[in-house]
């Protein structure tokens, strides 16, 4: 009865494990249930017909299949995150069969026991903290020092696990030499990764400091160039009085003036990449028929967030709501506003849409879920996840402007002082 107990918390352990993998929640569906039975009933099996227990090793096969039909994964990254699994539940098991063995050193059936609901209950515990799916995302990179490590560790693991398998028991020894070293392996990978991603963010943002220094200064030609004659031109505009057949072709030259200047404002947010990107930006849609309207109050000059994340969402947002109005003939618009708040800075993007649910709203954040087709998903779940891991608020809602409903995108960073 102990035996059957334990197995079932070690199939649980497994489930867990591999849906933190994933970074998925555990839903009770078929997959799910027919996982269970099948590694509940190999077990039984081997035990009832005497078989050797290499034989339990196929169940590793079928939670590969299980990853394949559960979450969409290839075959290869399937079985990388099997092995993965079985490095963690491996590591886990020597510290907790060390411990239970110190409680119940003769009871081997209890030893096993309170070493397998220790397992399961810092699998459900302690895995979505150390957030095990950056470990299966650092593994799909295929560098080569990273596969070369990870090749050592699942050696070392699976020699452990053969070994066990053969002898039907745990041996310590080989735990005590192996598995510390296995952690101190994966220690250092996941350091080094995080040295090599930082290199990678400063790369990205003096690439994209560069690119957008380029825009920053065509703007900044461009207004020079014309701000004098605007300003000429505006005052002898305010002090002309024209007969009434005329007032027309004034208040037509006067807002084609306005229009010819209206980004000049953007040398003012306070962030030169920034402008320089929105003003790239603003003049690329205009060239598919879309009329940006933008207000900018307040001045951007915070470094608590990089910059090249910053443009990368707000570069998603501008092309969705482009895109959204792609099959209108006609009076394409989107808004862009930036506030300065005493605690936070806004940017908001918006564009003419249908009153949508919240139910609905929520779905398009899901990884390829849109309405726009399977792939434009991709877009807002990208984004989403990157305010998550920069520490900044996201929102969206219906919003009514002019008797209009519009979809309302807004980003809110925390200023550096106020966090």
């Amino acid at each position: 009865m102990l035996r059957r107990v334990t197995l079932l918390l070690e199939v649980f352990a497994i489930i867990l494990c591999i849906h933190g993998i994933y970074d998925k929640k555990v839903k009770l569906d078929m997959e799910t249930i027919a996982l269970c039975l099948l590694s509940l009933g190999v077990t039984e099996a081997v035990v009832y017909f005497g078989l050797n227990n290499l034989f339990t090793m196929c169940i590793y096969v079928f939670i590969v299949v299980y990853c394949i039909r559960k979450f969409q994964d290839s075959l290869v990254g399937s079985i990388n995150s099997v092995l993965l699994m079985l490095i963690v539940l491996t590591m886990l098991q020597f510290a907790f069969v060390i411990l239970a063995s110190l409680i119940f050193p003769k009871n081997q059936e209890l030893r096993m026991l309170t070493a397998g609901l220790l397992q399961t209950v810092s699998v459900l515990g302690l895995l979505p903290v150390i957030k095990l799916h950056k470990l299966r995302m650092m593994f799909r990179k295929r560098d080569k020092f990273i596969n070369a490590v990870f090749c050592i560790v699942i050696i070392m693991v699976l020699m452990i696990v053969i070994e066990g398998k053969f002898e039907k028991q745990l041996n310590v020894t080989s735990f005590v030499f192996a598995v510390p070293m296995a952690v101190a392996l994966v220690m250092l990978l996941n350091k080094w990764d995080a040295v090599k991603e930082e290199k990678e963010h400063v790369k990205n943002e003096l690439s994209v400091t560069k690119s957008m220094q380029e825009e920053y200064d065509d703007l900044l030609t461009a207004v020079r160039l014309r701000e004098h004659g605007f300003k000429n031109h505006i005052t002898a505009l305010q002090s002309m009085k024209l007969p009434k057949e005329l007032e027309k072709e004034q208040e037509d030259y006067y807002n084609a003036m306005c229009e010819a200047n209206k980004y000049n404002k953007l040398l003012f947010l306070g962030n030169r990449v920034v402008s320089g990107f929105l003003y790239r930006k603003f003049c690329e849609i205009e060239n598919y028929g879309v009329i940006t309207i933008y207000e900018a109050r307040g001045c951007f000059a915070d470094d608590v967030i990089a910059v090249y994340h910053l443009i990368e969402m707000l570069g998603i947002l501008i092309d969705n709501a482009a895109e959204a109005q792609a099959d209108i003939m006609e009076n394409k618009r989107m808004r862009f506003l930036f506030h300065e708040e005493e605690n936070y800075y806004w940017f908001k993007v918006l564009n003419p849409y249908p009153h949508v649910s919240y139910a609905e709203i929520e779905s398009w954040f899901l990884l390829g879920n849109s309405g726009k087709g399977n792939e434009r998903g991709l877009g807002l779940y990208y984004i989403k996840k990157l305010c998550k891991e920069c520490n900044v608020d996201l929102a969206c809602r219906n919003a009514v402007w002019e008797g209009e409903n519009w979809i309302e995108f807004s980003i809110g960073i925390k200023k550096a002082d106020k966090m």
